[in-house]
């Protein structure tokens, strides 16, 4: 991935290699990160154990209309009657998170070093996320974050007026897509609002301010409306998972997990998060942990009205779903991809802040959902002398 993105570390003379420690810090990070995210999930996949990452892709239109179901019945139309299509399933899956870590490596490479921006960049919540639980790995959110990358590079795009154009109406069709595939995506919408709004006079988005932000609008409300009214159904789960078998996926362990959670309705949901009580506030330290490095700047202030707004419109996911890890990272990536596009991340001027900063990328972890059974799988580094002084001391 570093060769594919012009990164190299021959030639360096000593000094130059400190002054760029904290870019060749980051791009370590995020190596590891994407490679054993994608290395466990195509080890499970090889297992045949696939309820989740595969199956929440495989939802479809078996029944009828129902909520994320667009992609997986694309998926089934375009591919052959055959078993094996998990496999082209899971080289799209590794090439739309490639594409979304490829973004934040870029982004480490065109700025400054700074040990700050590696901080918010290799963050646990942050691009890293599937690297401490693969579990989150090939998830359905990708697909919002390559509609804010799109919008990104279409105020970055200076060659000419018609790619703008283009990497606008991708990520329009981009997110057209993926709200009918995962409707949390439409609460992306703010994000995509203030980039618009933020984007140069000059610019398509800019001048275009109106009927995009009308039209981004649009597919939020009708998407978020048609998927709380075709909600889905055990008899909707029974039809998809009979789709599935006729397109030659019989293996029964792949209608579990995510269409299965397509046959349980709200309250059931509710029922199930309350259940998570009370280590459920566990999370608030997560969530603080995550959003804490912008504190220590301007960041927040500079741009409070699209934190709040950002943050009000994933707030209620909390309260409908446990995947708690999920709604952090969600909020921590699309926020920062913004931020990175409107703004300058600051240096700060203290000298242990690289030590701050490898101390924070590496000793914690969020899961990515919960209830997490007898062990929470992604809470960092920290762990190993964690559990070598429990064994130590007998407990």
């Amino acid at each position: 991935m570093l060769k594919a993105v012009g990164i190299s570390i021959k030639n360096l003379s000593i000094d130059a290699l400190k002054r760029q420690l904290p870019k060749y810090f980051g791009y370590l990070v995020i190596y590891i990160s994407f490679v054993r995210g994608e290395f466990i999930y195509l080890t499970n996949l090889m297992k045949g154990d696939f309820p989740y990452q595969t199956s929440e892709w495989l939802i479809n239109y078996g029944s009828g209309f129902v909520r994320r179901g667009l992609f997986g019945s694309l998926f089934l139309f375009l591919t052959p009657n055959q078993p094996w299509i998990v496999w082209l399933l899971f080289g799209f899956q590794f090439l739309l998170s490639a594409a979304v870590f490829i973004f934040f490596i870029l982004q480490l490479k065109k700025r400054a070093p700074n040990w700050f921006l590696t901080l918010l960049i290799c963050s646990p919540a942050a691009v890293c996320f599937s690297g401490w639980d693969p579990g989150a790995f090939g998830r359905k959110e990708s697909l919002g974050y390559l509609v804010l990358i799109a919008l990104v590079l279409s105020l970055q795009d200076k060659r000419h007026k018609r790619f703008e154009i283009l990497w606008v109406t991708s990520g329009m069709i981009l997110y057209l897509v993926g709200v009918f595939t995962y409707e949390p995506i439409a609460l992306l919408l703010p994000s995509i609002v203030y980039l618009i709004i933020k984007a140069p006079p000059s610019s398509f988005a800019n001048q275009n301010r109106r009927p995009l932000i009308s039209i981004f609008s649009a597919i939020s409300i009708v998407g978020f409306l048609l998927s709380t009214i075709f909600h889905g159904s055990q008899r909707d789960a029974v039809s998809m998972c009979a789709n599935l078998a006729a397109n030659g996926l019989t293996d029964r362990r792949i209608c579990s997990g995510g269409i299965y959670w397509i046959g349980q309705n709200l309250a059931s949901n509710v029922d199930q998060l309350l259940q998570c009580f009370p280590e459920y506030f566990i999370y608030l330290l997560f969530g603080l942990l995550a959003i804490s490095p912008y504190f220590f700047t301007r960041l927040i202030s500079a741009h409070k009205t699209y934190f709040f707004w950002a943050a009000g419109f994933i707030a209620p996911l909390f309260l409908i779903a446990f995947d708690f890890g999920r709604w952090i990272s969600i909020f921590i990536i699309t926020t920062l991809i913004v931020i990175l596009a409107v703004d300058d991340i600051p240096v700060i001027k203290n000298r242990n802040i690289k030590y701050i900063a490898i101390a924070y990328v590496s000793l914690w972890g969020i899961p990515h959902s919960f209830p997490y059974g007898a062990s929470m799988p992604a809470v960092g580094l920290i762990t190993t002398p964690m559990k070598y002084l429990a064994k130590l001391f007998g407990l």
